[in-house]
């Protein structure tokens, strides 16, 4: 009777000692897994945090500020700028790498908001090393348009913080233009006011510009078809002079004036 309580004893030992062994044995295995499931599958066994919350990390700028408190600027001009940080100051800078986005956002009236992904920003700056970047903020023309009303929005998934944000109303007097047609030449006469920077010219075949301007933006340039790039001061005024080559063209003009406009074109860049 002894005997075979035992033998039940042992069988009982033995059992539990193949669990407890199935059990270390599947938890060093799931240990020493889990990262490479989690990075290989998208999987996670357990919850890990490895953030060092210790470290500082900043994503800071002069004029963007937190998205709730609604920061806007009135700019009376053309241009302006901002920058962005990872530091508070020179001795207190992030300690880890801080990527971060700039998003530029236009409107024509401020309340209906477009993305302009022509000025658009991905960039980090690197750990432990103090770095401030500076952007420029202007109007833009968008399908002949222009926007006065400019948004600048910025993120960063390097940790968790409020986005930035600020919104960039220009009031200024634009620049006026007026072609006119006269005696075989098409002259436009410029007045750029507040507005300075690139302006387009282009011209049609039969159309040869004043290669004598005094401003010699037009120096180089050659009969039409063509276009030519060149940049305008604010506050000044231009003429500038276009000649017509070709009898049929000459003879359309004649006619109608006011289709110097199309044959001649200017816009800003």
């Amino acid at each position: 009777m002894k005997n075979r309580k035992s033998n039940k004893n042992k069988y009982v030992l033995l059992f539990l000692a193949i669990i407890l062994s199935v059990g270390l044995l599947g938890g060093m295995t799931l240990a020493r897994y889990a990262g490479e499931w989690s990075h290989s599958f998208g999987l996670s066994i357990f919850p890990v945090d490895k953030t060092n919350h210790n470290l500082r990390r900043y994503f800071r700028s002069n004029e963007l500020l937190p998205v709730s408190e609604n920061a806007a600027y009135n700019v009376n001009g053309t241009s302006t700028w901002f920058t962005v940080a990872n530091a508070l100051d020179s001795e207190m800078v992030s300690e880890e790498d801080i990527k971060y986005t700039l998003t530029w956002f236009v409107s024509e009236d401020g309340i209906t908001w477009t993305e302009y992904n022509k000025n658009k920003v991905n960039d980090k700056f690197d750990a432990d090393e103090y770095q401030v970047e500076k952007f420029s903020v202007s109007p833009v023309e968008v399908g002949g348009n222009v926007c006065n009303y400019i948004k600048v929005h910025g993120t960063t998934s390097s940790f968790l913080q409020e986005d930035i944000e600020a919104v960039y109303t220009f009031n200024y007097s634009s620049y006026s233009a007026d072609t006119m047609f006269a005696d075989g030449v098409i002259t436009i006469n410029i007045d750029t006011n507040d507005v300075s920077g690139e302006f387009n010219f282009s011209w049609q075949e039969g159309i040869t510009p004043d290669n004598s301007d005094p401003t010699g933006f037009f120096k180089n340039a050659i009969a039409g078809p063509s276009n030519s790039t060149v940049t305008l001061n604010k506050n000044t005024a231009y003429q500038f002079m276009f000649f017509v080559t070709d009898a049929e063209l000459l003879e359309q003009l004649n006619n109608t004036p006011s289709d110097a406009g199309q044959i001649v074109k200017m816009t800003k860049e």
